[in-house]
């Protein structure tokens, strides 16, 4: 069976921040369901819902619970001094919490007529005592008052209507909302309503998302018949084809078409095929994780965070709620051409307010552990990434690195803010596709100042890796260093705002980024626009390889990636179609368990049309790829690719970057990044994670004017040296035999 696929949805991104086999995702999560087990003594606490301490917590009174009710109360405040009995603890909430009793009780030792008590079985308050009875007259013990508040705010809420914001501040739109008692900075929104305001984004005539239930399990069926089946006891959501299920409507329109073009990718048709057949299917389990999905006779509720991580993928399209609205991010612009948040002066306001709210603060650790454990790829180059893939991340923090761990679970936002990046950061570091993106100051991420000695002061998250010998950007470093010297010597080599170089019989063609000007092939299609120029990368390597037609001496061409950081795979693909006359990339995809061999069909003379024999290359050239330990994402994939179809690769080991790119946002609002459940490997089925071998070697030690040893990249545009390596590598040669 053939799947057509969007390269769009294989985004291998730049860096968002300056040999092993493929991982076996198909493994469920780790189980974490023991350490998420939360009872109604927990939730008070957390809550900060009663001061009192625990060795007086015997028969609460009159004013206990008026304090415990407080933050929910609508009645006028109570007072006394004497204990209460259960009875009158019930009758005291009902005055405080309000509300009406649709019919009577069925306890048989109270009277039927108690409007109070009615109501207070009704909201799911109590479930009585054995036999049927209620026992009215035993004290109201400060843990029984505590699990009847827990009952009540979990079964009430407060209905309300946020705007949704997209490509701008100026839209007018909304969506219905409710805000649970337990939770009550915590919007949750119907799935279907979900699933029908953003899911279908960008798309006209869909029929909305369907739902039928029989008793907590709730079966969901999209348009296309993809579907899911939430069990709101389990609190799970199995999905036969997960991959199916969470991909936009926008994408499996273009997916459906007869040539797959994507309007944003015009000189591309894309098609893929997958391995097995059949995709493996999956159930995610919010419950192990301590995450309520709610459904009753009102329809089925999910966070509004929890809905946006469960449907976010390699798109790159997900929802962030920030105390305030709902704003939806394109990250990578496919259906909308603007941000409402990037727009929004005011976004960060409530987010960074110095002590975060008690339930936000808790169920955003939640979910940060659900996203890692569900959601990211597992590279293998990250510091924990083995233990947090053997342990899950809650596991493996506590255990491992429970500073970091308190610093996530933090009410303090500075401090939390500084646990995202040590995760992030640090301990998840991989190269750049894994980040903190809205880290507000990424230097006093590392270090603050001292304000009485002026000196420097190690941040809580150095402080809290140091503890490990771990430090923040271990891995991207490593690649922005090799990047600014290779950068500093492009600019002595290329002339001013050129992109080419030649010299003798060899040229070098440079871009920074697998960069597509979406506007600008939209305009070349539609209006007969020139091909275009700037940044985009089809149009530099197209334009440097007919500059090179032009002049008789050019021989040899060398591909510079020296400080090239990754980009959007449709360039990647039309790039492998120009240079090699053949184009691919070959990943596993966690998201339904198979491999996924994408390819396609080039419009080489970009007149949109897809003839039978318009293959490339497009040029008689011999073909060298610089690359270097900045080369990252795309920028390790094309060397992948180039090297396994026997072409020459030169500088430096590639830095690696195996995963495709996932946006998405913590359920307080703010973005990061991370490597998905996307992971590319070559012909024989290895990560290329580590970065591709080179067949030269050009980096050379030096020492620094401190006399430290330093990589010097000198070499890399040593032509001559270049060029006879070439000669010798495309004669069967080695170096040092030319």
């Amino acid at each position: 069976m053939n799947v057509k696929s969007k390269a769009l949805a294989l985004l291998l991104c730049a860096a968002l921040l300056p040999g092993t086999g493929i991982p076996a995702f198909a493994e469920a999560a780790p189980s974490q369901g023991a350490a998420w087990a939360e009872d109604a003594a927990a939730w008070a606490e957390r809550m900060e819902l009663s001061a009192i301490p625990a060795e007086r917590r015997g028969a609460v009174t009159l004013s206990q619970l008026n304090e415990m009710a407080a933050p929910y109360a609508s009645g006028a405040a109570l007072s006394g001094d004497a204990p209460l009995t259960r009875l009158e603890a019930v009758g005291a909430l009902y005055a405080l919490l309000g509300g009406t009793a649709e019919a009577p009780h069925p306890f048989a030792d109270v009277d039927a007529s108690d409007e109070a008590l009615s109501w207070a079985w009704a909201s799911g308050m109590v479930n009585g005592v054995s036999g049927g009875s209620f026992a009215p007259s035993l004290p109201c013990s400060w843990e029984m008052l505590v699990t009847m508040l827990y009952r009540w705010a979990k079964n009430s809420c407060v209905e309300k209507s946020l705007n949704v914001y997209r490509a701008s501040m100026d839209e007018q739109e909304s969506v219905p909302v409710r805000f649970y008692n337990d939770m009550p900075n915590v919007p949750y929104i119907e799935f279907s309503v979900f699933y029908n305001a953003f899911q279908l984004s960008g798309t006209e005539g869909h029929a909305p998302l369907r739902e039928e239930h029989s008793g907590d399990v709730w079966t969901l069926t999209a348009y296309d018949d993809s579907s899911a089946t939430v069990d709101t006891a389990a609190d799970t959501v199995y999905m036969p084809n997960r991959l199916e299920f969470v991909t936009l409507a926008y994408t499996k329109d273009i997916n459906s078409q007869e040539e797959a073009i994507d309007p944003n990718y015009p000189f591309l048709r894309f098609a893929s095929e997958a391995t097995p057949e059949e995709p493996v299917p999956q159930t995610l389990s919010f419950g192990d994780y301590g995450i309520d999905l709610r459904g009753g006779e009102d329809g089925l509720w999910i966070p509004v965070a929890a809905a946006s991580n469960l449907f976010n993928s390699s798109e790159c399209f997900h929802v962030l709620y920030n105390g305030k609205a709902l704003y939806v991010e394109d990250f990578i612009d496919e259906i909308y051409e603007g941000s409402a948040k990037e727009a929004d002066s005011a976004y960060y306001e409530l987010i960074r307010n110095p002590r975060r709210q008690a339930d936000v603060a808790d169920f955003s650790y939640r979910l940060l552990c659900f996203n890692i454990d569900n959601s990211y790829g597992f590279p293998g180059g990250a510091a924990a990434n083995d233990v947090i893939k053997a342990k899950g991340l809650d596991r493996a923090l506590a255990e491992d690195y429970p500073a970091v761990r308190a610093l996530l679970r933090s009410r303090d936002f500075s401090e939390y803010e500084s646990g995202l990046g040590a995760l992030l950061l640090g301990l998840l570091d991989d190269g750049g596709h894994t980040a903190f993106t809205d880290m507000e100051n990424i230097e006093e991420l590392m270090f603050t100042i001292d304000e009485e000695s002026g000196g420097l002061v190690a941040s809580p998250a150095t402080e809290a890796l140091q503890q490990y010998d771990l430090t923040l950007f271990p891995k991207f470093y490593r690649g922005l260093l090799a990047g600014a010297q290779v950068e500093a010597l492009q600019a002595e080599v290329y002339p001013e705002g050129e992109d080419y170089v030649s010299e003798g019989d060899i040229a070098y063609i440079r871009f920074s980024a697998f960069d597509v000007d979406i506007p600008g092939w939209k305009a070349h299609y539609a209006e007969g626009a020139p091909v275009p120029g700037g940044t985009d990368a089809v149009g530099i390597i197209w334009r440097g390889l007919e500059r090179a037609k032009q002049d008789p001496a050019i021989r040899k061409i060398v591909i510079d990636l020296g400080n090239n950081g990754g980009g959007n795979t449709a360039a990647l693909l039309a790039i492998e179609e120009m240079l090699a006359g053949d184009n691919y990339i070959l990943d596993y995809e966690m998201l339904s368990g198979q491999d996924i061999r994408q390819l396609s069909d080039v419009d080489l003379n970009f007149d949109g049309s897809f003839g039978e024999g318009e293959r490339g290359p497009i040029h008689d050239f011999q073909i060298a790829v610089l690359t270097s330990a900045m080369s990252f994402s795309c920028a390790n994939a094309f060397p992948a690719f180039m090297k396994e179809n026997g072409y020459m690769i030169i500088g430096e080991r590639s830095g690696g970057g195996a995963c495709a790119i996932e946006m998405t946002s913590t359920a307080d609002g703010l973005q990061y990044s991370m490597s998905s459940g996307m992971l590319m490997h070559d012909r024989a089925g290895n990560s290329v994670d580590e970065g591709i071998p080179v067949d030269l070697d050009l980096v050379t030690e030096a020492e620094d004017e401190d006399g430290y040893p330093v990589s010097s990249y000198e070499e890399f545009y040593n032509f001559e040296r270049v060029s006879a390596a070439m000669d010798a590598f495309y004669s069967g040669q080695t170096e040092d035999a030319a």
